[in-house]
């Protein structure tokens, strides 16, 4: 490939649209590859980018890892984005904590953000879930279900029902 960083990104863009996130990966490795290491913007950009063809692929593991990288570069103008693509990652991770994490942060940067509300009650819920699955799990694995145990109590035998081998019932 032979372009300028502009026929990159159009190309990239193009791509993503498509839904094409295998090509759009190679894309911005690609890019990635030449650009200059200077420009933190433009990395920042791409890197998120390759975070979202990563997502959509399933590797959430290296779409965190490239989400993350661009955080620690700090470019102003994508703040917000990065923190947003950040918290839906970890909760697709279910790394809750740290999802809430980045809303808290997004929270600080933009207070009036429009998925803010949305994203931490569904964090919310997905932690309190998990918590609920944690002490079911705790609980089964103790041996007590909270249930009393079954024990047999001697009755009447005008009562008892008995079955062809001779079990009470």
């Amino acid at each position: 490939m032979d372009c300028t960083t502009e026929e990159l990104d159009f190309k990239l863009c193009e791509l993503l649209e498509l839904g094409d996130y295998g090509k759009a990966l190679r894309c911005c490795g690609y890019a990635l590859s030449v650009i200059d290491n200077a420009n933190f913007e433009k990395k920042s950009h791409l890197l998120l980018q390759r975070s979202t063809c990563y997502s959509q692929l399933g590797d959430v593991k290296k779409a965190c890892k490239d989400a993350e990288e661009c955080r620690s570069m700090r470019v102003k103008t994508q703040e917000q984005e990065v923190l947003l693509t950040l918290a839906k990652l970890y909760e697709q991770g279910e790394d809750y904590e740290k999802a809430m994490g980045a809303v808290q942060n997004l929270s600080q940067v933009q207070p009036s953000h429009p998925s803010l509300g949305i994203m931490r009650s569904r964090i919310r819920r997905a932690m309190q879930q998990e918590s609920r699955r944690k002490e079911e799990e705790a609980q089964q694995s103790d041996g007590s279900s909270g249930l009393l145990p079954s024990v047999p109590r001697p009755v009447l035998s005008k009562f008892e029902n008995k079955g062809k081998s001779g079990a009470v019932f």
